[in-house]
């Protein structure tokens, strides 16, 4: 196909995906190598038909013991490539300066000055997890107003923690009609940056016994 002119981007055994004009589509059909051309939908973010194909849009509307199942006085935990923690899903829906995040562990951060390790808490549970940053509901929410702004370094490069959280525990606030909110979207969150898309056991195993 490339001798014939066409652009070929990904080749595999028994495929290959091409970038093709209508005059490379006629060049398709006389090359012999060619057996079947086929156009390639589109794939589309479906966050805000998941809750309802899985039935929890039905827990949440109240049908199960006329009680609206939302995640109120639930705590939900995310290890992984961490979070936006500015997104307006994970803030306040009347407030947004406030944050539904209630703790974040940057694991893979060494402390600098005025930052701590959930060790330094003070909590006897915590007491052997002397690694990583702890940044609090206040240093988040002062970092959403700015005040101070720069203290809280954890970011999530990867964004699939963000995804994963917004999936969890979103409220939609980042949309007018809360179109994406999640399947529990009164729960307070905690977040474990756990690492960069590789995620090693013992601090998947450290961040499961933190947040529990």
């Amino acid at each position: 196909l490339r001798q014939a002119g066409i652009e070929v981007s990904s080749a595999y055994d028994d495929f290959v995906l091409a970038r093709v004009t209508p005059k490379d589509l006629r060049t398709l059909a006389e090359t012999e190598a060619a057996t079947s051309v086929r156009e390639l939908g589109v794939a589309r973010a479906h966050n805000d038909v998941a809750a309802g194909v899985s039935g929890v849009r039905l827990l949440n509307n109240g049908r199960l013991n006329n009680t609206t199942y939302k995640g109120s006085g639930v705590i939900v935990c995310v290890i992984d490539s961490g979070i936006d923690y500015t997104h307006r899903d994970f803030r306040g829906l009347s407030d947004d300066t406030k944050s539904r995040i209630l703790y974040i562990w940057d694991q893979t951060l060494s402390p600098q000055a005025g930052e701590d390790t959930p060790a330094q808490r003070g909590d006897s549970d915590l007491s052997g997890f002397s690694y990583g940053v702890e940044y609090t509901k206040s240093d988040i929410e002062d970092e959403i107003d700015g005040s101070p702004a720069g203290f809280v370094r954890q970011q999530d490069t990867d964004g699939h923690g963000t995804h994963v959280t917004g999936t969890a525990a979103g409220n939609g606030g980042a949309h007018p009609d809360e179109k994406y909110k999640g399947m529990a979207p009164k729960a307070n969150i905690i977040t474990v940056k756990a690492g960069n898309g590789r995620f090693p056991f013992t601090n998947v195993i450290d961040g499961m016994n933190y947040c529990g």
